[in-house]
């Protein structure tokens, strides 16, 4: 795969970055890589979901799942929401969460609705690399690329937020290092 797909493909800064980790993923780097992807899809839900609608939703979908007919309850809730629904990712959360409702009965909705909307939304940006590569770089690159990020995908578990960005420690030699300009 080319190394330098993440320089030269218009993608959103997260997504650059997830193809810049795949790009010079090997077996020790993987989950770093998987690591990238997991963030850029939880900036996708971040730009893409209102934390306050999404806080409104959960709340409310907690009541209804208290109540006496618990399903019908669920639906007028998604329903309601759907439509004050103003963002794409946001309708998504809602058609998750109905046909969740008519599955199996689920403890924690909200956090189903959430892992089901960011692996849908991992998908899709990552299908969005693949063309984006595809149209400057040639199906060959797109492929790779495509198979790589759908690999590491395959090991994220979305019901948890991925780990912290480690921040790097300056050691005395480097704070030291710095030079400083003075203007008198």
């Amino acid at each position: 795969m080319r190394d330098d797909l993440h320089t030269t493909v218009a993608l959103k800064s997260h997504w650059r970055k997830a193809v810049q980790v795949v790009e010079r993923s090997e077996a020790a780097d993987e989950s770093e890589a998987a690591l990238a992807i997991h963030r850029a899809t939880c900036n996708e839900w971040e730009s893409g979901v209102r934390t306050p609608w999404f806080t409104e939703l959960t709340e409310q979908l907690e009541r209804a799942s208290k109540d006496l007919f618990r399903v019908d309850g669920l639906l007028a809730v998604v329903d309601d929401f759907e439509r004050r629904a103003e963002r794409p990712l946001e309708q998504s959360a809602c058609e998750v969460a109905r046909l969740i409702i008519y599955g199996d009965p689920v403890d924690k909705l909200h956090e189903a609705v959430r892992a089901t909307v960011l692996s849908d939304c991992a998908l899709q940006g990552i299908e969005h690399c693949a063309l984006s590569v595809a149209g400057q770089f040639g199906e060959f690159q797109s492929t790779l690329l495509r198979r790589e990020m759908t690999r590491l995908v395959a090991d994220i578990d979305f019901s948890r937020d991925p780990a912290p960005k480690a921040k790097r420690k300056l050691d005395k030699e480097d704070m030291l290092g710095f030079g400083l300009s003075l203007n008198i």
